[in-house]
Order: structure tokens, then C-alpha cells, then sequence
């Protein structure tokens, strides 16, 4: 392996460290501002074993902010499990999205929930997106910030994240390093001498 590619492996490993800290999984919420539209991503996967089911029915995308509940993807059925803990409220106010995609993933700490797509197995991948069109976080009530829940113990403990606006500068250097480290590599290989041909 050259040492290109064996520093370019490495950036990816510290990365995908820097995100997931554990062996735990997580889910990560991103609200973003994007032109005139606000875009919730949100991607990661869900350890429901330390919770407990208690219903099965209706999910989707929209949010509650006062109440700190909300459903990233298209409306549909959802498992919804007890146990979790964390954010009260994140804003003011209560707004469907325009436009949905991916998995049904709810969620609503103060009541301790977490809804999951209909018959989800523990751990597997999860991705969704929901668009707010002709909005702003001022104008859906969105308080930037990050928010985090949590739930289970030992192996099986695991997060949801909540992130409204720019990261802080811890998590926004986890997605910078890698392009740096491919810069530098780039650099370096430009400036090696060019051998000549006898």
C-alpha cells in the first residue's frame, strides 16, 4: 500500500472514530439551511435492545419543537419504543415538511420515545431526509444547537443527534480532517521530485 493511500485510510479511520467514540451505534439529525429551504438529513443506525415496545401506528415527517418532538421521512406506520432520555424542546412551534424521504425515524424525549420504521432490526442502517421549503430556522422557531438523547446501558446504549445549524468546531474539524489530510497528500506528491527517465 503506498503511503498516499495508507494516510488517506488513516484519515478515514480517525473520522469514522471521531464520530462513533464507541462500538455503539447512533443516529445523527442535521438541519440545514439551504438556499431558501431548510434540509433535515439524517443518517445512522439505532440500537433498540434496552428499549421497550409499546405501540405500533402513524409517523412522519414534521416536528413539534416546543414540545421537542419530531419525524424525519414519509408518513407512514412505526414501531414506537420506551426508554429515552434527553432535549425537552428545541424551538417554538409546529411544522410539516414538503417533501420527505428514506426511513420513518421519530423521536420524543420528553415522553421517552423513539419510533422506528415498522419491523426495524436492531443495528441496521438507517437514512431519511425532509425538506422545508421557503423556510428558515427563524421562521420554523428552530433554536440552533446541538441535542442529544440517549438510552440502554453497557453494549447496547446508544444516541440520537439532534444538530440545528453549524456544528461546533470539534465536529465540523471530524469532516474537515480528511479533506486536509487528502490536500496535504496531494501537495507533497506535486512537490516530490520527477525522476528522470535514462
Amino acid at each position: 500500500m503506498t503511503i498516499r493511500r495508507r494516510i488517506i485510510a488513516l484519515a478515514a479511520i480517525l473520522s469514522f472514530a471521531a464520530l462513533a467514540p464507541d462500538a455503539h451505534a447512533a443516529f445523527v439529525l442535521t438541519f440545514t439551511q439551504s438556499g431558501s429551504d431548510v434540509i433535515a438529513t439524517g443518517i445512522g443506525s439505532l440500537d433498540i435492545a434496552d428499549l421497550a415496545f409499546s405501540t405500533t401506528g402513524p409517523g412522519g415527517a414534521g416536528f413539534n419543537a416546543t414540545a421537542g418532538s419530531l419525524g424525519i421521512g414519509p408518513l407512514g406506520t412505526d414501531d414506537v419504543y420506551l426508554g429515552v432520555a434527553g432535549w425537552q424542546t428545541f424551538g417554538i412551534g409546529t411544522h410539516l415538511a414538503n417533501a420527505t424521504g428514506g426511513d420513518i425515524v421519530d423521536i420524543a424525549p420528553r415522553k421517552g420515545q423513539l419510533g422506528v420504521p415498522h419491523n426495524y432490526v436492531s443495528g441496521a442502517a438507517l437514512s431519511d431526509t425532509a425538506t422545508w421549503t421557503g423556510a428558515t430556522f427563524a421562521s420554523l422557531g428552530l433554536i440552533q444547537g446541538t441535542y442529544v438523547a440517549t438510552w440502554g446501558t453497557g453494549p447496547d446504549a446508544d444516541t440520537f443527534t439532534l444538530q440545528i445549524g453549524m456544528p461546533e468546531p470539534m465536529t465540523l474539524g471530524v469532516f474537515v480532517l480528511p479533506a486536509l489530510v487528502f490536500g496535504l497528500v496531494r501537495a507533497r506528491r506535486t512537490m516530490l521530485p520527477v525522476p528522470r527517465l535514462a
